[in-house]
């Protein structure tokens, strides 16, 4: 039940307005892994995004997001022994971090910025504007 409220909880906070990449969706991933069985906390990032993004739109860095947010879930696991503030502000930092960098290589592997270091090194500035 848990699990299928925070799908459903993160699916509208979607389509809410909201700030440019601001939704809670790595929070939920974080939750779901300190929370629910390894199984669920996986599922929980995958279903939200997958039915979302259809009506959000399909784009070829999905591999990158999703994935972000599945390693985010990973990372809530961390958190199920011992759940303090520092633990939880480490992690969120951490998913918040891993989210940044694996999804800003996905835009430049998938060829939005030319495939140089210097593209690669400005895929990373401009999407620094998102990392908050």
């Amino acid at each position: 039940m848990l699990a299928i409220s925070l799908i459903l909880a993160g699916i509208l906070l979607r389509f809410m307005p909201h700030s440019a990449n601001f939704t809670p969706v790595a929070a939920i991933a974080l939750f779901s892994g300190a929370y629910l069985k390894r199984k669920y906390a996986i599922i929980v990032p995958l279903v939200l995004m997958a039915v979302s993004d259809l009506f959000i739109g399909m784009h070829n860095v999905i591999i990158f997001t999703w994935g972000s947010f599945v390693l985010a879930a990973f990372l809530g696991t961390f958190l199920k022994k011992k759940k303090s503030f520092a633990g939880i502000a480490g992690m969120s930092l951490l998913s918040s971090f891993v989210f940044f960098t694996i999804t800003n290589f996905g835009v430049w592997a998938m060829g939005w910025y030319p495939q140089t270091l210097k593209g690669l090194i400005n895929c990373y500035i401009m999407g620094d504007t998102f990392f908050a």
